[in-house]
C-alpha cells in the first residue's frame, strides 16, 4: 500500500478524500501493484518507441465499469484513427507550401493561423479505463521503473492518466474521475521547479537509448511534458474556477515555452531554420520530434482558447506553421514515417516505428480540425497510404459531430 501524500495546495474535502480512498482502493484491490507502463516507454521515457501495452480486460478502478456518450451529446469516439482505403500505391505528397518569411517581431515562421474552437470535449487521451494502475492514499497516479520497480517522478504519464481521468468526467459526469485527475495533477505539481517566472516539471532521473546513441541526464526537461501539464491544468482552471492554483499553474507552464534556449537553465522551445520547436528532448543535441512538438502544441492551443493570450496564438501559430512543414521531412512515401526531423540523426531506418504511424496520422486529422486547414487532411490521407493497417493508436480520440 502506498503511503498517502500531502501537499501545500490546500486540503481536501471529506467527501473527495472519501471517493479517492474508494477509487483507491478499487484499483488496489483488482490490480495490486501493477505498474503504469503503456505506451510512453519503459523503463521511465517519455514516448520512445514504446510499444502498446495489451488491453487488460474490465476497466480498473471505474466506477461504472465503461462509459458511453458524451454528456453533451458532441462528440464520437474511435479507438484508432479510420482505416486507410486500400491503393495500389501510396499517395503522391500533397502540394508543398512555400515556407512563410521569418516575422521580424517574433523570430520563427508563421502562416496566420489561428486556433479554432471546436465543439468541446477536446480530448488527446482517453487512459483511465481499460487498463491497470496503481494509485497512492491520495489518488495520484504512481509510476514506478520497469515493471514492479521504484516510484519515480514521471510527468508525462501522471499528465496522461489525469487527461484520461478528466474525459471520463466528461463522458459520465461522475465527480470521482474529476478528482482522481486534480490527484495526478496535484502530484505533478509537487515536483516542479521555476526557472524566470516559468515552471518546469523535470525528470529526475538518467534517461539513456543506447542503441540510439542518444541519452540525457537529470534532471531533463520535456516539452511534451510542458505541454500535456498546460493542457491539464487550463482544462482543472475550468472546472474548479475557486482554486487559483490552476490559473496560476497554466501561466506559469506557458512561460515555459517563451524561454530561450540555455545550457545551464531550462528550455523546451528552440528555433530551426526559422521554425519554432517545441522539443520533446530538450538537450545538448536537439531532435526535433514530430509526435512531442504537436502534442506540446495541442497545450498551447488549449491555453490560447482559454485565455485569449496573443503570445499562445503566435505560438500556436509558430507551431503549426512548423508541423505542417515538418510533416514532409518524416514522410517516406510507401514506408512507416520517421520518429524525428533532425537531418544528421533521424534519417536512419531505427528512427522509424509503426507505433507512430497512427499518432501522426491523428495528429495531422487534429491539426486540420483545430486549424481549418485542409493540407493536415491531406497529409494524414497520405501516410495513410503508405500503412493501410499501422498498429492501431490505444488512445481514443474525441471529435464534434459534423
Amino acid at each position: 500500500m502506498v503511503i498517502a501524500v500531502t501537499t501545500d495546495h490546500g486540503s481536501a474535502k471529506a467527501p473527495r478524500r472519501a471517493r479517492i480512498a474508494l477509487a483507491a482502493g478499487l484499483v488496489l484491490a483488482l490490480a495490486g501493484a501493477a505498474a503504469f507502463g503503456y505506451w510512453v516507454g519503459r523503463p521511465g521515457g517519455l514516448d520512445f518507441f514504446g510499444a502498446p501495452a495489451p488491453a487488460t480486460g474490465s476497466p480498473t478502478g471505474s466506477p461504472t465499469g465503461s462509459a458511453t456518450g458524451s454528456p453533451t451529446g458532441s462528440a464520437t469516439a474511435t479507438a484508432s484513427p479510420p482505416a486507410a482505403t486500400p491503393s495500389l500505391a501510396p499517395l503522391a505528397n500533397p502540394p508543398s507550401k512555400e515556407a512563410p518569411p521569418v516575422s521580424a517581431s517574433l523570430g520563427y515562421r508563421v502562416s496566420g493561423y489561428r486556433p479554432q474552437a471546436i465543439d468541446p470535449p477536446f480530448i488527446t487521451r482517453n487512459e483511465a479505463t481499460d487498463r491497470q494502475v496503481e494509485l497512492d492514499g491520495d489518488g495520484a497516479l504512481v509510476y514506478r521503473l520497469g515493471d514492479g520497480g521504484d516510484e519515480v517522478y514521471q510527468p508525462v504519464t501522471t499528465l496522461q492518466w489525469a487527461m484520461g481521468a478528466h474525459t471520463q468526467f466528461w463522458l459520465t459526469g461522475q465527480q470521482l474521475w474529476l478528482d482522481l485527475a486534480r490527484a495526478s495533477a496535484l502530484k505533478v505539481l509537487d515536483g516542479k521547479t521555476a526557472s524566470d517566472d516559468a515552471w518546469y516539471y523535470p525528470y529526475p532521473y538518467k534517461w539513456e537509448k543506447a542503441e540510439f546513441g542518444y541519452g540525457l541526464d537529470p534532471p531533463w526537461y520535456s516539452a511534451m511534458a510542458q505541454g500535456e501539464a498546460l493542457s491539464v491544468f487550463t482544462q482543472l482552471a475550468r472546472e474548479y474556477p475557486d482554486e487559483a492554483i490552476w490559473e496560476q499553474a497554466a501561466s506559469a507552464t506557458f512561460e515555459s515555452f517563451l524561454q530561450p534556449v540555455s545550457a545551464d537553465r531550462p528550455w523546451v522551445t528552440d528555433v530551426v531554420d526559422g521554425y519554432v520547436w517545441f522539443e520533446e528532448y530538450a538537450g545538448p543535441e536537439p531532435i526535433e520530434v514530430f509526435n512531442g512538438h504537436v502534442f506540446a502544441l495541442f497545450g498551447i492551443y488549449e491555453y490560447a482558447l482559454a485565455t485569449g493570450d496573443q503570445r499562445a496564438i503566435d505560438l500556436f501559430d509558430g507551431g503549426t506553421t512548423t508541423a505542417l512543414a515538418a510533416i514532409e521531412q518524416i514522410r517516406l512515401p510507401g514506408e512507416v514515417s520517421l520518429y524525428c526531423v533532425q537531418p544528421q540523426r533521424c534519417v536512419e531506418q531505427k528512427w522509424q516505428s509503426q507505433n507512430y504511424q497512427a499518432i501522426h496520422i491523428a495528429q495531422l486529422e487534429m491539426l486540420a480540425a483545430i486549424t481549418g486547414d485542409q493540407a493536415f487532411n491531406d497529409w494524414a490521407a497520405a501516410l495513410s497510404s503508405d500503412v493501410p493497417d499501422p498498429v492501431p493508436w490505444r488512445v481514443a480520440k474525441y471529435w464534434p459531430k459534423p
